[in-house]
């Protein structure tokens, strides 16, 4: 397909504290460590764009867009492989 990520995430839908809604989303490397990735769920204003960028020692910087709120995120995780 020509894509580095394909995956069906939940998404919480922000009406009720609990609910979620399937999304699929679509990545590719736009550059050596850099994942910009876009995920679409069933309603029309439930796209959003991701970007992951490789770190040392394991970290990933995540930034997302939340269209539905208007809003965005940074996150940042550690991952290890044994």
């Amino acid at each position: 397909l020509g894509v580095d990520r394909l995956q069906v995430v939940s998404v919480p839908t922000g009406d009720e504290e609990l609910s979620e809604t399937i999304a699929l989303q679509v990545g590719k490397y736009v550059s050596e460590g850099i994942l910009v990735s876009i995920s679409q769920g069933a309603e029309e204003s439930s796209t959003n764009i991701s970007i992951e960028v490789e770190m040392k020692h394991g970290f990933i910087l995540q930034m997302e867009s939340d269209q539905r709120q208007e809003q965005g995120k940074f996150t940042l995780k550690w991952a290890k492989s044994f």
